[in-house]
């Protein structure tokens, strides 16, 4: 990648980038790091520092050994998006078995975890929506650790949802000390219906 300032001249060369087939995640920034993030080996996100001009690691997303072979379809990295604090992650991925099968989606959510500096999948989410997802974002604004980490889906059926992080840890408090997080989907189906039949009555 060649970087080029306003008079036209060049004025840094990025090289350590993996090239991906697409880099349909779009251009990503991770806010924790402040990493470039995008699509890269397939089924992968790379980290790359572009302060140290640099490649940090590979993000295994889809976890699947990847066959290069004529006809074969892969699951695809489609978006990407942090939160606020760089410590949530979410993924999307799609698979399209042939020309007649459904769309199959799957939305995953990571937790960066200190200890091992890296996300590590902590919920996956099979049709998050009836159709693609068309667009996904964490709530902004404070980064306090009592700020609840809050996602907004849209799909291309119409509907928008909200997801929410919870602690169901009481839930197994008998059997293990352990802290289970889950993410709940909040759907408000009438209130999506509502204002898309108002637009389309304009």
């Amino acid at each position: 990648i060649t970087i080029i300032d306003a008079n036209l001249k060049v004025s840094g060369i990025i090289q350590g980038l993996l090239k991906g087939r697409d880099v349909k995640t779009g251009l990503l920034v991770d806010p924790r790091s402040k990493a470039l993030v995008l699509n890269g080996k397939p089924g992968h996100l790379q980290f790359y520092s572009l302060h140290d001009d640099k490649h940090f690691y590979n993000l295994d997303i889809v976890q699947q050994e990847f066959v290069n072979q004529a006809g074969l379809q892969h699951i695809e990295l489609v978006k990407a998006a942090f939160n606020a604090k760089g410590n949530w992650l979410t993924t999307v991925e799609e698979l399209k078995r042939n020309e007649t099968s459904h769309l199959e989606v799957q939305m995953k959510f990571w937790e960066y975890v200190d200890k091992l500096q890296s996300f590590v999948l902590n919920t996956t989410i099979n049709w998050p929506h009836e159709d693609q997802i068309s667009s996904l974002s964490f709530k902004t604004g404070s980064d306090s650790d009592k700020d609840v980490p809050t996602l907004v889906t849209t799909g291309n059926d119409g509907l928008f949802k909200v997801w929410v992080l919870e602690d169901n840890s009481d839930i197994y408090r008998k059997y293990s000390m352990l802290v289970y997080k889950i993410w709940r989907r909040q759907s408000w189906r009438s209130f999506c219906f509502w204002i898309l039949k108002a637009a389309s009555m304009l």
